[in-house]
């Protein structure tokens, strides 16, 4: 697939460059900031990540989590004192089957299903950094060299707008090289490894 020609074609039809930006790599889902992504966006992400690969340190250690992770961890690591108005909990029906059955039936009845739901033990990974703490944590002291990692994580933030370096629905990178050259990071906050150097710090308490 081209992409210049692709981008050429899409901007024809619209004054607005981001409008046309997104026609060319999102397609629609009913919700600001979720959107289906096209072969296009897939194609840069897929170049960018061999980019990546082609000039990773050697020993690096190469991660790809879920877009969950542990809600305890996630609490362990200070997220909620910054921003917990962008965090998503999962949440599902608990207790016996009669009793998940009777709460699903509040729909069809015309009430509100969701008045039975809890919280159960994972969040919405907010950024592809923070499974990285609970394990450099758990191998105790970071080497005299630090450690090298090269994660990525389909993210989750709850702010829902239409621009598009505001998505709800994201896949966060990071790439963490020598102390003297701290991370280049997507989805996280720059200076990364030096956070997570403490966050590892905290959660081995």
């Amino acid at each position: 697939m081209d992409i210049r020609n692709t981008a050429r074609e899409t901007s024809a039809k619209s004054n607005d460059p981001l409008e046309s930006l997104a026609a060319a790599l999102f397609r629609p889902m009913g919700v600001d900031g979720i959107y289906a992504r096209t072969p296009l966006y897939e194609e840069v992400i897929e170049r960018l990540s061999a980019f990546i690969s082609r000039h990773r340190e050697p020993a690096t250690e190469v991660l790809r989590f879920p877009p969950v992770m542990s809600r305890h961890q996630l609490e362990k690591s200070g997220y909620l004192k910054s921003f917990p108005n962008l965090l998503g909990c999962v949440c599902a029906l608990h207790g016996t089957e009669a009793e998940i059955r009777r709460a699903a039936d509040r729909h069809e009845a015309g009430g509100d299903w969701t008045a039975a739901l809890a919280a159960a033990d994972l969040v919405l990974s907010p950024a592809a950094c923070y499974p990285v703490y609970p394990l450099a944590a758990s191998r105790g002291p970071v080497p005299r060299g630090g450690l090298r990692f090269d994660v990525a994580s389909d993210c989750f933030r709850r702010e829902p707008s239409r621009h598009l370096d505001r998505l709800q629905s994201f896949r966060g990178s990071v790439g963490s090289g020598r102390p003297s050259a701290w991370p280049t990071s997507w989805g996280c906050p720059t200076g990364s490894l030096q956070q997570a150097t403490l966050s590892s710090a905290a959660l081995a308490r």
